[in-house]
């Protein structure tokens, strides 16, 4: 049984008109207890098209400031509503001293 196929047709509707309203899929996830490629492949079989979203100067700003004063990036996805991989990214590139991860991100 996939992922998706736990989620009722309402949990499922949700889902899309969250998405349709421009909410992440990393914010999804967390918010129906499902994984970031489990909203993407519900997503996807509906048809609807990709967003591509980037972070803007004062969610990076956020990010930064966030993780300087001590913040996992776990709890910065869950602010600023975008996956690790991007928070880590955008930390990376702009300098930041990053603390040891132990092979997470």
């Amino acid at each position: 049984m996939r992922v998706t196929d736990r989620l009722s047709t309402t949990q499922r509707a949700a889902v899309l008109a969250a998405y349709a309203n421009k909410e992440s899929p990393s914010v999804l996830a967390t918010q129906f207890g499902i994984s970031r490629q489990s909203v993407i492949n519900l997503i996807d079989e509906a048809g609807l098209p990709r967003q591509i979203r980037r972070m803007s100067d004062e969610q990076v700003d956020e990010a930064i400031r966030l993780y300087e004063s001590g913040f996992s990036i776990a709890q910065i996805v869950r602010r600023v509503g975008f996956s690790s991989r991007a928070i880590w990214h955008q930390l990376n590139k702009h300098g930041v001293q990053m603390r040891d991860s132990h092979g997470r991100y």
